[in-house]
């Protein structure tokens, strides 16, 4: 005879298997880089990427005609269905305004439907994701400005997300940021609602690294196109959090 208290033991156990099957990230995302020409952040960031042998890393330009290892631009609601994660960079999209309009609302339907989509802040980003349909996407609210503060150093939030600060570079994520070196950022007038800040710059303690849930999906807002610059003077740390960002951004992918 089953007793309440075998009962409640086995619906605990269950509870807790379904828990973990629930916050365990995806290993192996499919990734897609996205920018307009090979700056030095579509090279490192997608160098660093290749580093980890679970990740399934495309790069593409769409400005570009630099012969490289490329795919081509995912046009199509369908063609975006073939990735996780896509990082976008510092690109407009190919077309005119109708087709670029199109063209963000199906990145909208891929992050709704679980995908996970990392914008990557460039020179003219502020001015580009001013449109509805992207700023919907950001965790942030961009100023109109193209101009850059710092170089400066980043530290954790204090309420960053456990589901990316525990897991982060062993068990010190603290430690990782403080050895990161100093970037410059692009300024935000605010958070979007439902944001979670994961970082911020220790001088004015501004976000440069945010997450939204949107639908099944995530968006991370990464407030600077210098993550390069944190290759030195150990590669492993760029990889460790770009990696890591990537396996948050693709939550909605388990």
């Amino acid at each position: 005879m089953t007793t309440t208290k075998s009962r409640t033991c086995k619906c605990m156990l269950a509870f807790g298997t379904l828990l973990a099957a629930c916050s365990t990230p995806l290993t192996s995302p499919r990734v897609l880089v996205v920018d307009d020409q090979p700056t030095w952040s579509w090279r490192y960031l997608s160098a660093s990427l290749r580093h980890d042998a679970e990740l399934s890393v495309s790069s593409c330009l769409v400005g570009s005609e630099v012969a490289a290892a490329r795919v081509p631009f995912p046009a199509s609601a369908a063609e975006l269905a073939a990735y996780d994660v896509v990082i976008c960079g510092d690109f407009a999209v190919p077309g005119d305004d109708a087709t670029s309009s199109a063209w963000w609302h199906a990145l909208s339907a891929f992050v709704r439907a679980g995908g996970g989509v990392i914008f990557e802040c460039g020179p003219e980003s502020s001015m580009r994701w001013q449109r509805p349909e992207i700023a919907a996407l950001l965790p942030v609210q961009l100023a109109t400005s193209t101009s850059s503060a710092g170089p400066t150093s980043l530290c954790l939030a204090d309420d960053a997300p456990i589901d990316f600060a525990g897991t982060l570079a062993g068990e010190a994520p603290a430690a990782t940021f403080a050895a990161l070196a100093p970037i410059s950022h692009r300024p935000v007038v605010g958070l979007a609602p439902s944001a979670r800040v994961i970082a911020v710059d220790v001088t004015h303690r501004q976000p440069v690294l945010a997450s939204m849930e949107v639908g099944a999906g995530r968006t991370v807002w990464v407030g600077s196109d210098e993550t390069w610059r944190w290759r030195d003077p150990n590669p492993d740390l760029m990889a460790s959090v770009w990696a890591r960002l990537v396996r948050f951004a693709a939550a909605g992918r388990r």
